[in-house]
């Protein structure tokens, strides 16, 4: 969060009525019915400007009411999708960007429109058993600044069991998929 102090100025003129200008700042001024005024005040206010900011980042094996489940540093390559969530805040109008790369190569780019002052976004990589090793994904914006970044490392299974039924037949290597909302 970052305070900005903001100058206001205003030129009040009253002419034998009552004139309440209200909540200027948390101020009212009111003239007596009877005054002949002219003048003119300068009245200094803080505004509270929240800065645009990557709440959480992570790779999880699933999302569930639009947030991560089962975070995770290190899976196992019997294990092939991942997702990457990220929690932007005061970030609206922007467009947001994971930047997935494997072992310091850049593989895929998935982008976001950001359409609210909270925005939940995640994508997904599907990974091949002999992709081992690092998968790095930059949250960036617009112009290409890096606002977070996660590393995950894909290591060979223990036990070349699929983890589950589902995930028994081969899946080839996709591009990495988006969802978003706030």
């Amino acid at each position: 969060m970052l305070n900005k102090t903001a100058q206001v100025s205003f030129m009040l003129t009253v002419f034998g009525g009552v004139l309440a200008i209200p909540a200027v700042a948390g101020m009212v001024v009111v003239a007596p019915a009877n005054a002949k005024v002219a003048a003119t005040a300068t009245v200094t206010a803080k505004a509270t400007v929240y800065a645009p900011t990557v709440a959480r980042a992570v790779f999880a094996l699933g999302i569930e009411g639009r947030t991560a489940i089962n975070p995770v540093t290190t899976l196992q390559n019997n294990v092939p999708l991942v997702y990457y969530f990220t929690d932007l805040r005061n970030m609206t109008g922007q467009t947001v960007s994971h930047r997935w790369a494997y072992n310091g190569t850049v593989v895929a780019t998935v982008s976001f429109h950001v359409r609210g002052p909270r925005w939940r976004v995640w994508s997904t990589k599907r990974l091949l058993p002999s992709q081992l090793g690092k998968w790095t994904v930059t949250v960036v914006d617009g112009q290409g600044h890096a606002l977070a970044q996660s590393s995950l490392s894909y290591v060979k299974a223990v036990s070349q069991a699929p983890a589950s039924p589902a995930l028994a037949s081969p899946t080839p290597a996709t591009q990495p998929t988006a969802k978003t909302g706030p």
